[in-house]
């Protein structure tokens, strides 16, 4: 099939535990009488967004190649699908009202991630098609990472009150 799959299902379980954490945090914050901001209510989307991408991203290569049994082939339409997701993601997170300030790194680590897939269709690339592509995992269960860290993070004005 290919490199390696363990790899990828082990970046899965990762992606999954965070998705069952974030579960944990959704029902203890949403018993308290505190509302929810509009950007805990981004992080938290976008943590369970960056979740199942990270999931679905390490299951597509098995599931292309069933179809088609190229090595290279099915690492350049995961590759391709995946690049194209992060760019459209990027794009999209950097319109949203609340990414303001520092946040802007993570919509833009998300663009530069997908066109380090593009690197997919070089020679240079071709040599290190996996990589590149685990690359981009890695970027989702980070991302997913982070974005729980911030939600679990006490707000500004809950520790000037």
């Amino acid at each position: 099939m290919f490199n390696s799959p363990e790899t990828l299902i082990s970046l899965a379980e990762v992606a999954i535990a965070i998705a069952g954490f974030s579960s944990i945090v959704l029902v203890v914050k949403s018993t308290s009488s505190q509302t929810w901001s509009q950007r805990k209510t981004d992080f938290f989307t976008g943590m369970a967004v960056h979740t199942m991408f990270a999931v679905f991203f390490c299951f597509l290569p098995s599931i292309v190649n069933i179809f088609i049994q190229d090595l290279e082939t099915t690492l350049r339409i995961t590759c391709t699908i995946l690049g194209t997701q992060l760019l459209f993601h990027g794009a999209i997170v950097i319109c949203l009202p609340t990414t303001k300030n520092l946040f802007y790194i993570f919509p833009v680590a998300g663009l530069s991630f997908g066109v380090l897939q593009l690197f997919s269709f070089t020679e240079w690339g071709l040599q290190r098609i996996f990589e590149l592509y685990l690359a981009g995992v890695i970027f989702h269960v980070l991302q997913a990472g982070a974005l729980f860290l911030l939600l679990t993070l006490p707000s500004r004005e809950a520790t000037d009150g």
